[in-house]
C-alpha cells in the first residue's frame, strides 16, 4: 500500500507521451531512443547504488522519507549562502551531503512559505545537526570539552529550517518503496533515537549513518561519504607524489645527460603510476559498480530510469573519465616540451574533480533544456545485442 507520492520517477516514466526512435549502432547492435517528457531530476548518490530525486513540490514529502541536501557548515548565518548551497546541490556542483528523515507528511504550504503538517503545524524532520550559532550556545552551556564530545545532537527541527516551501529546489529524496507500516516504524525508531542517542561522531555516528540506519531500504548504519572522502584524500596524496615527480622530470631535462635520460623514463613511469593509474582505476571501478548495482534495481526503478542513469554513468566514464585520463597522460610532455611544471601540477591535483563537476553541471543543464524546450530527455533504451551463438 504505497502512498500517492511514492514511485514518482517510475510513475512519470510510465505515463503516456514518450516518443520513441529506432537507432542502429552498427549492423548487429540496435536500440531505441525514448524521449522522456517532463523527466524528474534523478541521479545516483556517491555510493553508486542509492537513487535520489530532486523534490520540486514539498507537499509530496511524507513521513519516513529519507532526504538529502547539500552540506552547509554555515547554515542560518546568511540566507544568501543557504540559497547558494541549495542551488549548487540542485546543479550537482556540490556533491557533499547532509541527511535527514521526514517526521511528518507535508500537507500544505502556508502563505509565508512554511511547510505544514495535517494539523497545521510546521512539518518536522529529525537529524544529527547543529548550526554555528547553536554550536557556540551549546559550548557555552556545557563547556568546550563536553561540546567536542557531542557537538551535534540527534534532534527534531522544522523543515522550514532548511527551505522556504514556495520555491523548492536542492532537496533530494531517496527513491524507494515504503508502505504505511514501514513509515510508522521509521518515525517510531526516529523518536526512540531522539530520546536515547549516542554522541555525534563524524566517522561512526553522523547524519548519514542515522538516515541510512532508519531508512526502510537499507536498515544499515553506514556512511558512504566517509570511505568516499578517505579514498579521494588518499588518491590526492598519491597524486601529490606525481606532482613532485613532474618537478623531478623538469630537473632531469635540464641536466641532459645519458643517465638523466634513463632516470627520466623511470620518473615518467612512476608519475603515471601515481597520477594516471589511480584516476583510471576510480573511473573503471565506479562504472562497473554503478552498472552492477543499477541492474540489480532495474525492476524496482523501471526501465526508463534504469537506462537514463546507466546512460549517464557510461557517458561520465567516457567523457569525464576519458578526458581526465588523456589529460594526465599528456602532462609529462607539457613539462618536457614547454618547461611548464606548476600548471601541470595544478591539473594533476584538480583536473579529475573539475572534469566531473563540469560533467554534472552540463548534464543537468542539458536535461533541463530538453525538458523545457525540447521533445523530452533522450534516453538510449532497450538496446538489442547480437546472439553470441
Amino acid at each position: 500500500s504505497m502512498g500517492p507520492t511514492d514511485h514518482t520517477a517510475k510513475a512519470s516514466e510510465e505515463s503516456e507521451g514518450h516518443e520513441t526512435s529506432q537507432i542502429s549502432f552498427d549492423e548487429s547492435v540496435t536500440g531505441k531512443i525514448r524521449f522522456w517528457k517532463d523527466a524528474p531530476h534523478i541521479t545516483l548518490y556517491i555510493d553508486d547504488y542509492t537513487v535520489m530525486e530532486e523534490v520540486m513540490d514539498l507537499t509530496t514529502l511524507r513521513r519516513g522519507d529519507h532526504c538529502i541536501v547539500g552540506l552547509n557548515p554555515v547554515r542560518k548565518l546568511c540566507g544568501c549562502c543557504d540559497a547558494l548551497v541549495f542551488r549548487l546541490a540542485s546543479l550537482e556542483i556540490l556533491r557533499l551531503y547532509h541527511h535527514f528523515i521526514m517526521f511528518d507528511d507535508v500537507a500544505s504550504i502556508s502563505d509565508d512559505g512554511v511547510p505544514l503538517n495535517k494539523d497545521g503545524e510546521p512539518a518536522r524532520i529529525c537529524e544529527y545537526s547543529n548550526t554555528p550559532i547553536g554550536a557556540l550556545q551549546l559550548a557555552a552551556r556545557v563547556g568546550f570539552r563536553r561540546f567536542l564530545n557531542d557537538p551535534a545532537p540527534f534532534q527534531q527541527l522544522t523543515l522550514h529550517d532548511y527551505q522556504d516551501g514556495r520555491a523548492a529546489f536542492g532537496i533530494f529524496r531517496v527513491i524507494q518503496d515504503i508502505n504505511e507500516a514501514q513509515r510508522e516504524r521509521i518515525v517510531n525508531e526516529a523518536q526512540e533515537l531522539m530520546e536515547d542517542f549516542k554522541p555525534y561522531d563524524i566517522f561512526f555516528r553522523n547524519c548519514e549513518h542515522a538516515a541510512f540506519g532508519l531508512d526502510a531500504g537499507t536498515k544499515r548504519w553506514v556512511s558512504p561519504q566517509v570511505p568516499f572522502l578517505i579514498y579521494n584524500l588518499a588518491r590526492l596524496f598519491v597524486q601529490l607524489l606525481g606532482c613532485l615527480l613532474l618537478f623531478g622530470i623538469k630537473g632531469l631535462k635540464e641536466t641532459g645527460s645519458g643517465e638523466a635520460s634513463l632516470s627520466m623514463s623511470l620518473s615518467i613511469f612512476l608519475y603515471h603510476l601515481c597520477s594516471t593509474v589511480p584516476v583510471a582505476l576510480q573511473v573503471l571501478i565506479s562504472l562497473v559498480r554503478a552498472t552492477v548495482l543499477l541492474t540489480e534495481q532495474k525492476g524496482r526503478l523501471g526501465e526508463l530510469t534504469y537506462f537514463f542513469l546507466l546512460t549517464k554513468e557510461v557517458a561520465r566514464a567516457a567523457i569525464s573519465g576519458g578526458l581526465s585520463i588523456a589529460m594526465l597522460a599528456l602532462l609529462p610532455r607539457m613539462v618536457l616540451e614547454w618547461g611548464w611544471v606548476w600548471t601541470p601540477s595544478y591539473l594533476v591535483m584538480t583536473g579529475y574533480g573539475k572534469m566531473d563537476t563540469m560533467f554534472n553541471f552540463s548534464t543537468r543543464m542539458v536535461t533541463r533544456w530538453f525538458n523545457l524546450y525540447g521533445t523530452g530527455v533522450p534516453v538510449v533504451w532497450n538496446p538489442t545485442l547480437p546472439c553470441p551463438y
